[in-house]
Formats: structure tokens, C-alpha cells, sequence
């Protein structure tokens, strides 16, 4: 199921680029074991703010910013932890990410993720957004720490791909389609039109908006 999963994504990029009329993978039985949709309990979003509101200045500051940035943006880990300045669009609350799983994708983030972006320190002379501690750069701890920072707020059997379906989760409660949260999540489903939309479009951003005001709550940070 993996390796067709695999053929079935570079097939769809070689359908997007046109070199192929259609993806021969489609319609090929797949057999699936249990699903991964493991999401955070609201109690558990309500620890987890604790512990990253009471390490926020720590040792594990900039492990502890990725971590929140994921849950209040649904991005897989990658896409913020390698986070560059060029890629953040402070005006139009929106990452513009140019190399992720699917390619290059444009992200609707909502205000209190773009905020707390542009709150973050800027290294002189470098392009990260969250740059190593030494070197030159991004930072690669979050992996290793997240669990600690799990284990502190007492939640267990999750990683930071949890966080992303947490965010998902949340969307599905609000009461937003599966298409709009692909769309917020950054699922191919555009074909080659996405590469010439410039901005998120008004229904993208307000659900964005909604998600990430709604997932602050639950950590505690807004009142709502």
C-alpha cells in the first residue's frame, strides 16, 4: 500500500506536468491496516498549553515554538521547522511554502499563527525562521524533545504528526468540509490552476482564522 501510495503520487505530479494523460495507479486495490488518527483530547490540548506556555523560555524554546506553530497551523513538521522569512506572508496571513510533500503550496495560517511569527527574533543574516542554535541552519531538535514535552503534559502515544490531525480534528468540529480542510492541510487537489493563485481565497482563510482561534483556546492561550 505504501509503494503504491508513492507511485500514486509522483503519477499525479507527472499528470499536473503533463506528461502523462492519466495516473494508472487510480482504481488499484489497496490493502490498508488500522489507521494512524490519533488526535488530542481537548483535555489533553489544555495540558499540552500549559507545559508549552511554562517552557516557552527554556532550553526547549525553540522545540517548544515549532510545536505550538504545528498544532495552530495543521503544517507537518518539516514545513515549520525548515520555515524560511521568504516563505511567511505576514499581509496576507498565509505561508507560501515552496518545497513540501506535494510540492510548492500556499498555506492560510489565520491571525494568531501570523502573529506569533512575526513575534519571533530575527537572526542576522540568516533565512530561517527558526535557526539552529549553532550553525547555520534550521533547527533539528523538535523530533527528539517532543516526546519529553508530551511525557510532561501527560500525553502518550503521540507525535508531531498528532498535532496535524489534532488541527484536522478540530476543523471537522467546527463543522468545515473535507475538501476545505485538504485545502487548509495542504492536500494536492488543484491540479495545475494552483500554480497561479497568488492568495488564499476568502473561504480558505476564514476557516484558517476559525481553526487556529479555536485550537489557541483550547491551549489555554485565548479566552475566546
Amino acid at each position: 500500500s505504501r509503494v503504491a501510495d508513492l507511485l500514486s503520487g509522483i503519477m499525479a505530479w507527472a499528470v499536473e506536468e503533463e506528461y502523462v494523460a492519466a495516473n494508472p495507479v487510480h482504481g488499484v486495490k489497496r490493502y490498508r491496516g488500522e489507521a494512524k488518527d490519533r488526535h488530542l483530547s481537548d483535555r489533553e490540548l489544555k495540558a499540552l498549553g500549559a507545559v508549552l506556555r511554562s517552557q516557552a523560555d527554556g532550553s526547549r524554546a525553540l522545540a517548544v515554538a515549532i510545536i505550538r506553530l504545528l498544532v495552530l497551523t495543521g503544517c507537518r513538521l518539516g514545513e515549520i521547522a525548515k520555515l524560511q522569512w521568504s516563505e511567511f506572508d505576514a499581509a496576507d496571513r498565509c505561508l507560501r511554502l515552496a518545497d513540501t510533500k506535494t510540492g510548492r503550496s500556499m498555506r492560510a495560517i489565520g491571525l494568531i499563527a501570523a502573529a506569533f511569527i512575526s513575534s519571533r527574533p530575527k537572526l542576522a543574516g540568516s533565512p530561517w525562521v527558526f535557526p539552529a542554535r549553532t550553525g547555520e541552519g534550521p533547527y533539528q531538535h523538535t523530533k527528539k524533545l517532543v516526546k519529553s514535552i508530551f511525557s510532561d503534559a501527560g500525553i502518550a502515544d503521540a507525535s508531531c504528526h498528532t498535532l496535524r490531525h489534532t488541527y484536522a480534528s478540530v476543523a471537522t468540529d467546527l463543522g468545515y468540509s473535507d475538501a476545505t480542510i485538504a485545502g487548509l492541510l495542504g492536500h494536492k487537489g488543484r491540479g495545475v490552476t494552483s500554480r497561479y493563485v497568488h492568495r488564499p481565497d476568502s473561504a480558505l482563510a476564514a476557516a484558517a482564522e476559525a481553526v487556529s482561534a479555536r485550537v489557541s483556546v483550547l491551549l489555554g492561550d485565548h479566552s475566546g
